[in-house]
């Protein structure tokens, strides 16, 4: 699934990965969005796109606080 979301939506620009309680969490961002036109790419410029075992769990950031709040408990 993560590799299919590639084909689809293009390039990502940073990949990360969360382990947790068996679980293993893949975090996609992708630039939608500009806040300063310098030609950086910045996790604040992007969205998240997260899978769960390779399943599509959501986006954005409510999402990707949700798995990380889980993360620190």
């Amino acid at each position: 699934m993560v590799f299919r979301c590639e084909e689809e939506t293009g390039r990502r620009v940073i990949l990360g990965g969360i382990q947790q309680d068996n679980k293993s969490y893949k975090v996609l961002f992708y630039r939608t969005h500009y806040v300063k036109g310098d030609g950086h790419d910045t996790k604040d410029e992007c969205t998240p796109v997260i899978f769960a075992d390779e399943k599509l769990l959501g986006w954005g950031d409510e999402i990707l606080s949700q798995v990380t709040e889980h993360k620190q408990s």
